[in-house]
């Protein structure tokens, strides 16, 4: 899927499969997970990538997200809405 992605030059791809909260890059497409919302938690070694930005492992919350057609600003937060990581994507 990675290469359609990159070919069309996407942004920004959410998911939330892994238990974990993510921010991967690759050649040009952020990948955002948000998998700290239920379930038991996955650990960062089960899962170890060379593109990933950051991580949170074993905590609980979601991701946030604004755009102001320019820019998209990524807001990782914990079960009561305090943010604990912010990314933004140029979109230029």
């Amino acid at each position: 899927v990675c290469p359609i992605l990159e070919a069309h030059k996407v942004d920004l791809v959410i998911s939330g499969h892994n238990h974990l909260q993510e921010i991967l890059e690759k050649d040009g497409v952020v990948y955002a997970v948000s998998g700290g919302m239920g379930g038991a938690l996955d650990s960062a070694e089960e899962v170890v990538s060379p593109y990933t930005k950051w991580h949170k492992e074993k905590s609980f919350g979601f991701v946030d997200f604004t755009s102001d057609g320019q820019n998209i600003v990524l807001n990782y937060k914990d079960v009561n809405g305090n943010t604990y990581y912010s990314y933004e994507i140029d979109c230029k």
